[in-house]
């Protein structure tokens, strides 16, 4: 934060629009490997949050105290904003966390995120028309899982011949 100088701004808003844009439900135990596993899913509505005042209050007083230029994209703050609120309008983000009951471990995670932009909607609130070239839509689709399994056992790793291998502790930085 200190980098951004942000010290000033009162960050709890950031715990309000979690509160207001995702829903965490407990759906019904898993099994991994004989482990019952508690599994949570955490729903964020991007959409709403972009179309939220809350969000776009926060957005535009971050923008403001950075000093950000929007020159370079051809637009203001607010103008981004009506364009992210179209951009994000259709779109979520959930994530699924696999905990073990009794022993409270992370098995297993995933996140999945789906992102359709209306193109025309898009381009109407840039006040340009909609083009017959242009696609009505496009759809971007993410998605991850790791899994965790295997807590205590001994990890074989092979070094394929001629890979550089380099010190983690290189990327912590110098106070290590």
């Amino acid at each position: 934060m200190d980098m951004m100088d942000m010290e000033d701004f009162d960050l709890s808003m950031f715990e309000e629009m979690g509160n207001q844009f995702m829903t965490i439900t407990r759906v019904d135990d898993e099994q991994v490997d004989g482990v019952t596993v508690a599994v949570f899913q955490s729903t964020f509505d991007l959409g709403g949050m972009m179309a939220s005042e809350l969000f776009q209050g926060l957005f535009l007083e971050i923008m403001a105290a950075q000093g950000a230029d929007m020159s370079e994209l051809g637009m203001d703050a607010e103008e981004l904003l009506g364009y992210m609120s179209t951009m994000f309008e259709d779109s979520t983000f959930i994530m699924e966390q696999w905990i073990g009951v009794d022993d409270y471990y992370p098995y297993y995670s995933a996140m999945y995120m789906d992102m359709t932009m209306d193109m025309e909607a898009i381009a109407m609130s840039m006040g340009m028309p909609a083009d017959d070239d242009m696609p009505s839509a496009i759809t971007m689709i993410i998605e991850g899982e790791l899994s965790l399994y295997n807590f205590n056992e001994p990890v074989e790793i092979i070094v394929p011949e001629g890979a550089m291998v380099i010190d983690p502790m290189m990327f912590l930085g110098s106070g290590f």
